[in-house]
């Protein structure tokens, strides 16, 4: 049986010098309520004659009811992960904005209430807030925690690196995509490098696959 696949968008901004990222929380019955582990990266399943890039672009339309604010060249793969379902979800991560209280969620139906025989309409998502990376580590899914920040055996994390001969002393404003050592971890980075100092969005591959 072939595995689920999915593709996401990890949206971020700058507040100041603390970047956010946005999630959305997760609708239905059963995450109403609750708040921890219950917010999501905009996702969603895809058939496998979708390719991933075109289904998290479509998902994060239909998840939030608004156009993308960002151009597709400026997305990062983030790569494939493996979740504790056995479900591949693929994410990307791109720099941009948007007001939380212009999205217009998507909707979805299940049968409710349980073996009823009746069915009910949920929003896919039913609100969506920028998160600082520290709160968001706590608010997201377990299954997509590798994707937030504060401890290394997270795999994603955001990081200042003073020194950009870090990062193989990249022009300002190149995108670096090499991998770099952080406290002894191997990570690749989404950067920015300006003038001395750099903004990253930082991966750890191995520990994302140990961790999803």
């Amino acid at each position: 049986m072939a595995s689920v696949t999915s593709a996401g968008i990890l949206l971020f901004r700058w507040a100041g010098d603390e970047p956010e990222v946005l999630l959305g929380h997760m609708g239905g019955p059963f995450w109403s309520g609750k708040d921890d582990a219950a917010w999501s990266i905009p996702k969603g399943i895809y058939a496998d004659d979708e390719e991933p890039l075109a289904a998290a672009l479509r998902e994060f339309t239909e998840e939030l009811g608004l156009a993308p604010p960002f151009e597709v060249e400026a997305l990062h793969p983030l790569g494939e992960l493996r979740q504790p379902s056995g479900k591949r979800l693929t994410v990307w991560a791109a720099e941009g904005d948007l007001d939380p209280a212009e999205i217009v969620p998507g909707t979805f139906t299940m049968e409710w209430p349980p073996r009823s025989g009746k069915t009910a309409e949920f929003p896919e998502i039913d609100r969506a807030m920028w998160w600082p990376v520290d709160e968001a580590r706590v608010k997201l899914v377990k299954g997509q925690r590798p994707f937030s920040t504060g401890c290394y055996s997270s795999s994603v994390f955001f990081e200042e690196t003073l020194d950009p001969l870090k990062l193989n002393d990249h022009r300002p404003g190149h995108l670096v995509d090499r991998p770099v050592a952080v406290d002894g971890h191997q990570a690749f980075p989404l950067a920015v490098v300006v003038e001395q100092w750099t903004r990253a969005l930082l991966v750890d591959r191995d520990s994302m696959l140990d961790h999803l």
